[in-house]
């Protein structure tokens, strides 16, 4: 059977777990190689074990753990080509580290991905498709400033889906932060707001997904139950089934385990 969690979620720090059975990998190496290796280890996982780290894009947030992880652990990482290059260009990952650049997809173990654009202030941002052999197809997008038709069509039809539900629009408002970094997260390269993730996961709904975990959320500007009621209103008045699961990832501890 096939488990999706995050293991820590946030403006902070990203990664998040998918694992067929036989193949583990991790989207994303946010946060610190302590973190990620302690939660692995609390949800019964050898680090060691990891096949393989899909990146989103080049952000801080997605790809601070890298360099010490991957001294203590061999582990190839996938990614764009802009993405790959942006590591190894600027000293981010050690010497001989294992970067994999792909265009449309690839596999690792038995988990075969495609992946797709999205809009977001980076080198080449990007979505992605799992397909594992069970038949199960994962969606997911974060960091992405519009729910566009590309994310719509690539995600449409999956069994579980991760979303990002970044910011409340009103409490973004009076964060006080600048007017230039409220604008550019509103933006249609920035982030996407909680009633955004909610229209977007109605769509999806109609589309046959029926396990959604909204994650991203921001550290200052979001709460993860307003995250939660605000997609949760969407899907009910979108026919939402009781065979529904929406969790929402917490920020800085891994998320209730899906099965899907």
């Amino acid at each position: 059977m096939t488990q999706l969690f995050t293991l820590f979620s946030s403006s902070a720090g990203n990664c998040t777990a998918i694992s067929s059975g036989r193949t583990t990998l991790l989207v994303d190496a946010g946060g610190s190689c302590r973190r990620i290796t302690a939660a692995l280890q609390d949800h019964g996982i050898d680090p060691r074990s990891i096949a393989g780290i899909v990146l989103t894009h080049e952000h801080s947030d997605h790809i601070s753990a890298l360099r010490v992880l991957l001294r203590r652990l061999d582990i190839p990482v996938f990614g764009t080509f802009a993405t790959i290059n942006y590591l190894a260009d600027n000293d981010l990952v050690p010497p001989g580290a294992q970067l994999c650049p792909v265009a449309g997809g690839g596999m690792i173990g038995d988990i075969a991905f495609d992946l797709f654009p999205t809009q977001h202030d980076a080198g080449d941002t990007c979505g992605y498709t799992f397909f594992t052999p069970d038949g199960k197809k994962i969606g997911f997008a974060t960091d992405l400033g519009k729910f566009t038709d590309v994310v719509a069509s690539n995600l449409c039809g999956s069994d579980a889906v991760v979303l990002e539900s970044n910011y409340d629009p009103h409490m973004l408002e009076v964060s006080g932060y600048p007017y230039g970094l409220i604008r550019r997260i509103k933006g249609e390269y920035g982030h996407l707001s909680n009633e955004d993730c909610a229209a977007g996961c109605a769509h999806l709904l109609r589309s046959g997904v029926r396990h959604f975990l909204l994650a991203h959320t921001s550290k200052q500007n979001n709460l993860e139950e307003l995250a939660y009621q605000t997609t949760l209103c969407a899907l009910e008045s979108s026919g939402g089934t009781p065979e529904v699961q929406l969790e929402v990832a917490p920020k800085f501890s891994s998320s209730p385990v899906l099965m899907i």
